[in-house]
């Protein structure tokens, strides 16, 4: 599906799921869903550098049309998420992608990154 097709219910459930998220672990979360062109990575990091405090946060950030997926984590975020389990996130999330259910890969997503978060 691409980004411009995600509708208002579809964006209220990502949002609840972003809600959970962050009362789960403490955490920021946020969720970008677009374009991340040229370098996905690279756009995911400058998307997250903007965010209100990085640090404590988590981005998601997926561009359905390059099929790319991105986690940033910031450095205090980072202390508490680690890569197997944003791993473990993104191979939940690209299951769902890969039948076409963007929204419940990310609602799947961030609740594997919460229920994989090191108590603070």
């Amino acid at each position: 599906m691409p980004a411009g097709e995600v509708t208002a219910k579809q964006q209220l459930r990502m949002r609840a799921a972003v809600t959970q998220a962050e009362q789960t672990t403490g955490l920021q979360f946020s969720v970008y869903v677009g374009v991340l062109a040229p370098d996905p990575r690279t756009a995911a990091e400058g998307l997250h550098a903007r965010l209100a405090d990085p640090s404590a946060t988590v981005l998601v950030a997926i561009d359905p049309d390059a099929r790319a997926v991105e986690v940033v984590t910031g450095s205090a975020a980072a202390r508490r998420v680690d890569e197997r389990g944003c791993a473990l996130a993104v191979g939940t999330m690209v299951s769902q992608f890969a039948t076409g259910r963007l929204v419940d890969g990310v609602v799947d997503g961030l609740a594997a990154l919460a229920a994989h978060t090191r108590p603070g």
